[in-house]
């Protein structure tokens, strides 16, 4: 899997590779570029250093397609010993992670993502519904096709209207249509475990982030902490929707950074 470590800028870069490293796991259409800016800015507001990953289907790790629990095992050999943040896709990768693998990482906060569809019948329209979507993403053929594409999926409600280039439209061409299209079936929603449960046996620091105006997952953010018996904690990024990192990424990555802070790794 293709990584790329970020460093603080002047003297605190010598100070930063004595501290745990935080991992950023991408959500689904992104890559490293499109989370690096975002990077840079955590690792100065951290004081520590920041890997930059391409999960498989997307980026450098195009020729890779796992489903969650095999993503879930690759990231814990590459990523072992640090802290994890990971965004939608990436989150839910990171609380399979949790699951399967609970001492592999020093600290968890997700955005934005999804435990799981308890009900059968969500779960298969969810499945449809990528299915669909999978098809269209593979008939894609060329960066404008796929231009194209990405701002269509972007307009979709949950991301609250987020403009192109806060989404980073640009940096997510160098992702291939068709090993996306596997991803995204893959790692479906209507195909993931149930993680509800799972949120009570986490081991390591963990906190929920979502979006002040995101309603879907403010909720969700809310009903996974209340069952997680005090191990997760939840927190708001003010003004934004569901793309926190993009629409707010320094109120992100203040709370990401005093969270880090306050776990002691």
């Amino acid at each position: 899997m293709a990584t790329k470590t970020i460093y603080p800028a002047g003297p605190a870069q010598e100070r930063s590779v004595r501290r745990t490293p935080v991992a950023l796991v991408h959500g689904f259409t992104q890559n490293q570029g499109v989370l690096e800016p975002f990077g840079r800015l955590l690792a100065e507001l951290a004081g520590r250093p920041v890997v930059l990953v391409d999960l498989p289907g997307h980026g450098g790790s195009s020729g890779i397609v796992l489903d969650l629990p095999g993503c879930a095992d690759l990231l814990s050999r590459t990523l072992a010993g640090s802290a994890l943040v990971g965004y939608s896709l990436g989150g839910r990768i990171t609380l399979t992670l949790a699951q399967r693998h609970p001492n592999a990482m020093a600290a968890l906060a997700v955005i934005g993502a999804n435990p799981g569809l308890g009900d059968p019948v969500d779960r298969a329209e969810r499945l449809d519904a990528d299915r669909r979507l999978a098809g269209r993403l593979a008939a894609v053929e060329g960066s404008e096709q796929l231009r194209s594409f990405l701002v269509s999926w972007l307009g979709n409600p949950i991301f609250g209207g987020i403009p192109p280039e806060v989404a980073g439209v640009e940096a997510r061409l160098v992702n291939r249509p068709g090993p996306m299209a596997e991803m995204l079936m893959a790692t479906s929603l209507g195909g993931q475990d149930d993680l509800w449960d799972a949120a009570a046996e986490i081991r390591v620091p963990a906190l929920y982030l979502y979006g002040e105006r995101d309603e879907k997952f403010s909720s969700l953010a809310k009903r996974y902490c209340a069952g997680s018996n005090g191990r997760v904690s939840c927190a708001a990024v003010p003004g934004a929707a569901h793309y926190a990192i993009g629409e707010a990424p320094y109120a992100t990555a203040r709370l990401l950074a005093a969270f880090l802070d306050q776990a002691g790794i």
